[in-house]
């Protein structure tokens, strides 16, 4: 892909940053994310796209979402982990680090609703042309992500499971700060499930609730939820 193939000037930098790295060397890694969600983790607050169909949804406002924008959403907390358990393999190359699922934000938005609990009535289907922006945006940025599996040997969640895996930090708790931690990759195939509970933390007294996994290559992750008390 070219420079001229992006549609705006954020994405050309992007690109152009990637070439500058492979042209100078070609033992890089490259990864590249799309639509980032998650949870702030100084702030303990819900960002992106799922924050804002929430909110909107909980103060019984309408939601308008494009039905003619894919994207693969992509989860804070278990990219940055594809991206440690990928320095830790030495691997070289462009990976695409998201869930597996394409999807439009009116989609996005069905998923979030399942979990919030809200009826979707306040949703309404509208396109890009609705909205005026300085900058355009692509219509299409869903990311193939068969290379980063086939290198961690560990499948990338669909956006339902991701969602599921996060829904007790985020979506179903508004007031109560919560926060997640994961570990070496994302949920793949689960061959073992493990709970534990503890009271301790190296930066917060809190109490926890952490569920270890076990992937298909061996490698495990821990999500959690932890109350401050």
């Amino acid at each position: 892909m070219g420079i001229e193939t992006a549609v705006q000037v954020y994405g050309k930098s992007k690109l152009a940053g990637e070439q500058a790295v492979t042209e100078e060397t070609t033992d890089t890694l490259v990864g590249r994310l799309s639509f980032v969600w998650g949870i702030h983790r100084c702030s303990q607050v819900l960002t992106g796209f799922p924050a804002w169909v929430r909110n909107q949804l909980q103060s019984g406002q309408d939601v308008p979402l494009f039905t003619d924008q894919w994207v693969t959403p992509t989860r804070a907390g278990p990219a940055a982990e594809t991206l440690l358990e990928l320095i830790k393999q030495d691997a070289t190359g462009l990976f695409h680090i998201a869930c597996s699922s394409c999807v439009t934000s009116y989609e996005f938005g069905e998923v979030i609703a399942d979990h919030v609990g809200n009826n979707e009535e306040l949703f309404s289907e509208g396109t890009m042309d609705d909205v005026e922006r300085d900058a355009t945006r692509p219509t299409y940025s869903c990311l193939d992500v068969e290379n980063v599996e086939s290198e961690l040997d560990c499948p990338q969640p669909t956006l339902r499971e991701d969602v599921e895996l996060f829904k007790r930090v985020a979506l179903d708790l508004v007031v109560v700060p919560v926060f997640e931690e994961v570990f070496a990759c994302v949920p793949g195939e689960i061959l073992e499930s493990e709970n534990s509970f503890t009271t301790e933390s190296r930066t917060l007294h809190h109490a926890t609730f952490f569920e270890f996994v076990r992937c298909n290559n061996g490698t495990t992750i821990r999500t959690g939820v932890s109350n401050n008390t």
